[in-house]
């Protein structure tokens, strides 16, 4: 079922993407022109848009084929599937803005291009989204099922049972235990699983081998071979939950490595740093060049003193940087080493807005564009706060494999502002480590608006 699923599931991307990508083009065309004269209706050797429509399929047929935008995967996430469809267009797009300059002719329509261009993303997000979560409906009724059999009655098998139930949108459907030993849930040994394989026409046996002997995962391996049933070696990896870990070989020896965090791939840093320089570009041209004057003398008369206030903070591999704010407190010698408490007599009565609201925290685009930090990450802390930390809370140190942000998952969680007390810390940690383990770019995007809605809400810890 699983085989014919995909092959169906391939096919039925390549039409509806095929479908897009054309829809996209004749309307852009239509927009443009009114009718279909200038493509249809005129000669060969004068037409400019056959020819291109032509090369235009077999472009994209040619991009996503070797980008592998085919290739089934059994888990998509909604966000998985929109990274995928962003980046293939990114390519495509790509692909013939080259063609263009190549080409260098003048009377191709502009509006025509760049019409298409956002149409095709509209139309290529809309096919795949609906297929994904048309699938995810039927699923859970039931339909496109795989039959699968767990052998190994310990934690790990527990858990997987528990995943394939809880999770009827994956497409498995769960017929039972086998293990050598007898257990409460347990249907039978190896012979029965065998028996019951063939009966129940299972599609799929996940074995886990912490429970069972060699020589029994040998057999059921080669059961598995001989009866065209697809085999998942399931080893225990409970105290290793929080981590990715990724298949790799040494010639013949397989190792299992910890997976790189996905800003460790230069293309997607290259992305989030051209999508920081030119959200921060946006800010401090468009809000921060007439918003500093304004809030400068605001801040002045309300506590004399300079409007802006500088520290130093712990940066991308704990690096040392300076951070830029908008001064919220009087200016005091205890700035770097006691943080800001509730009721804290220190801040000013417009600072205690600034900090409400985190406009305090824009001039931190200049850092952005400086490059010491980005617009969304785990924010930077004060390097006490780094020492005392990374010794007493578990992979701390993580959150620096990425540039700290001005904003972040653990802000838009809720859990911002004073952390004196190490268990909110510890969830601000985790919130980063989930961040940079599972970061797009669509995430950053969600975050960045999750924060503006935040404005107007009000937050127990942003003071």
């Amino acid at each position: 079922m699983r085989s014919q699923y995909n092959r169906f599931l391939k096919g039925l991307f390549f039409f509806v993407d095929l479908l897009a990508v054309n829809l996209a083009f004749f309307l852009s065309f239509i927009i443009r022109f009114g009718s279909f004269d200038q493509i249809f209706y005129s000669e060969w050797h004068s037409n400019l848009y056959l020819p291109f429509w032509l090369f235009y399929n077999l472009g994209w047929l040619a991009i996503s084929s070797i980008a592998g935008f085919y290739r089934p995967f059994k888990h998509p996430k909604t966000f998985n599937i929109a990274q995928r469809v962003l980046r293939i267009w990114f390519f495509f797009v790509l692909f013939l803005t080259i063609y263009f300059i190549l080409i260098a002719r003048e009377d191709y329509s502009r509006q025509f291009f760049f019409v298409g261009f956002v149409l095709n993303l509209i139309f290529l997000l809309i096919g795949r989204m609906g297929i994904h979560f048309s699938f995810r409906f039927s699923r859970k009724r039931g339909m496109y099922q795989s039959r699968v059999v767990i052998v190994g009655y310990g934690e790990a098998g527990k858990e997987l049972r528990d995943y394939f139930i809880e999770h009827p949108e994956q497409g498995f459907q769960f017929s039972g235990f086998f293990d050598i030993k007898q257990g409460p849930d347990v249907q039978g040994d190896i012979l029965e699983l065998k028996r019951h394989c063939k009966k129940e026409n299972i599609e799929e046996i996940y074995l886990s081998t912490s429970d069972m002997p060699g020589e029994a995962i040998e057999d059921i391996i080669d059961f598995g071979e001989q009866n065209l049933i697809n085999v998942v070696l399931l080893p225990n990896f409970l105290n290793f939950s929080a981590r990715k870990l990724a298949l790799d070989f040494y010639g013949t020896i397989p190792i299992l490595v910890t997976q790189k965090i996905p800003l460790t791939d230069p293309f997607n840093r290259w992305i989030k740093r051209a999508f920081d320089v030119c959200f921060a570009l946006f800010i401090i041209v468009f809000v921060l060049s007439w918003f500093i004057p304004l809030l400068g003398l605001i801040i002045y008369f309300d506590s004399p003193g300079p409007i802006f206030f500088s520290q130093n903070r712990s940066g991308f591999k704990n690096n040392i940087f300076k951070v830029y704010k908008f001064r919220s407190m009087v200016v005091n010698k205890q700035s770097d080493s006691i943080q800001a408490t509730k009721d804290d007599k220190r801040v000013t009565r417009v600072g205690r807005f600034l900090r409400k609201t985190s406009i305090d925290e824009l001039p931190q685009f200049f850092n952005v564009l400086k490059g010491d930090m980005s617009v969304v990450g785990p924010r930077p802390h004060m390097l006490f706060q780094t020492e005392e930390y990374s010794k007493s809370i578990d992979r701390y140190m993580v959150r620096h494999f990425v540039k700290p942000g001005i904003t972040g998952l653990a802000q838009v969680s809720g859990y911002r502002g004073e952390t004196s007390e190490e268990p909110l810390m510890k969830i601000r940690v985790k919130l980063d480590r989930i961040y940079i383990e599972q970061w797009s770019m669509l995430f950053d995007v969600k975050i960045i608006l999750q924060t503006f809605l935040l404005v107007f809400k009000k937050q127990e810890y942003a003071y």
